[in-house]
């Protein structure tokens, strides 16, 4: 995060990177540790706002780090239906392999009466690997 101070006429640069985002999965892992293993150069994402201090970029530094993170890893799945699946519940999923099978928070639920019987569909996300 870039911005600057008109008053001491200097930049005011605000940082976050892989380490300091939220959600660390239990052995201290997040997606952005899995990501410097894979990729040769690490991505830098540089936005430009209005920041009134030092603090000020760094907060908007990791508020978007955040915000990225949560986007790292989603998925979706159907099951029969389970009305307690709901909105903003954390769920268990197994037999989706060591790194996947975790729990996760579940962003959406759809419940289904058809031909078919009742099913719920469910959108979900993690922040970890």
């Amino acid at each position: 995060m870039r911005g600057w101070d008109p008053k001491t006429k200097a930049e005011i640069v605000g940082k976050a990177g892989h380490g300091d985002e939220p959600g660390r999965d239990p052995r201290g892992r997040s997606a952005g540790d899995q990501l410097t293993k894979v990729l040769r150069n690490q991505p830098v994402l540089t936005i430009r706002q209005p920041v009134f201090s030092q603090a000020d970029a760094t907060q908007r530094a990791e508020a978007l780090l955040k915000a990225k993170a949560e986007q790292f890893l989603k998925g979706e799945g159907e099951t029969i239906g389970l009305p307690e699946l709901r909105p903003d519940r954390n769920i268990a999923l197994k037999g989706l392999g060591e790194r996947f099978s975790k729990t996760y928070y579940m962003e959406q639920t759809v419940h289904r009466f058809d031909e078919g019987g009742y099913r719920t569909r469910f959108k979900v996300k993690e922040t970890t690997l």
